[in-house]
């Protein structure tokens, strides 16, 4: 009877180790399962961004490629050359606008002004 007893024991020492390796075995499983998932996530998002560029890139290739035509004809290279050098045809004037300087000391005054008094002058107290 003793003899039975203690192979019952072993049997369930056997039965208690098996169950914690397959916990583990599982949790293993599980945990590389999730880290595979989530690089395989981020690396579908990096393509994703990789794609969205490469589609910018290419935008931007046709816009260059068509500035390049236009600037090859006649009518391109004179905008060009009015646009960047200021070129003017012999019976025409060039105007360029400055800006006042007024106008920058007015906006850099009130920028300077505190927020409270900024609020006051809203609601038509003035300081």
């Amino acid at each position: 009877m003793r003899r039975m007893q203690g192979k019952r024991k072993q049997v369930v020492w056997f039965w208690r180790i098996g169950l914690v390796l397959a916990f583990i075995f599982a949790v293993t499983a599980v945990t590389r399962t999730a880290f595979v998932f989530f690089q395989a996530r981020t690396a579908f998002r990096e393509t994703g961004a990789v794609d969205d560029a490469i589609g910018k890139r290419e935008q931007e290739i046709r816009e260059l490629e068509t500035r390049i035509t236009k600037l090859k004809s006649g009518e391109g290279l004179e905008m060009e050359a009015r646009g960047r050098l200021n070129l003017q045809k012999p019976d025409e004037a060039v105007v360029i606008i400055v800006e006042d300087e007024k106008k920058k000391e007015v906006t850099s005054d009130n920028a300077d002004r505190p927020w409270w008094k900024n609020v006051l002058g809203w609601v038509g107290i003035a300081l």
